[in-house]
């Protein structure tokens, strides 16, 4: 595993794949990432429907557009109990991750993907 400048690294993560892991300590309201994205326009959300990609985009705009976000973006993984949160910025193209309360090295970093304090279902089984 090669250490990022950041202080986080993606990692294998048992029974859920991939996520982001906290490399040295965090605390609540620092920088985690501002990571650069590709915005997708409504005409192309089908396609990337039918791709593996599907599992990795945000909403973006009003206007039903999306985004891939760069970085370490699709790497987070979700809870209902989250240590991140997320914000777009939708002027510069870049999504920023937060730290909503501090984080130690080597723990997983996680966001809830509806926001923090909402449970709605996110199509898959929450570990």
């Amino acid at each position: 595993m090669k250490k990022d400048t950041q202080g986080i690294a993606v990692m294998p993560i048992p029974g859920k794949g991939r996520g982001v892991i906290a490399q040295r300590d965090f605390k609540k309201g620092e920088v985690l990432e501002r990571a650069p994205v590709i915005v997708v326009p409504p005409s192309d959300v089908d396609k990337i429907h039918e791709t593996m990609v599907d599992h990795y985009w945000y909403e973006w705009g009003e206007d039903g557009s999306f985004a891939i976000v760069g970085g370490y973006g699709s790497f987070y993984n979700h809870s209902f109990e989250p240590n991140a949160d997320f914000f777009k910025d939708i002027p510069s193209l870049t999504m920023e991750y937060i730290v909503l309360r501090a984080i130690k090295a080597g723990e997983e970093v996680i966001l809830n993907y509806n926001g923090p304090g909402y449970d709605y279902p996110v199509g898959f089984d929450v570990k």
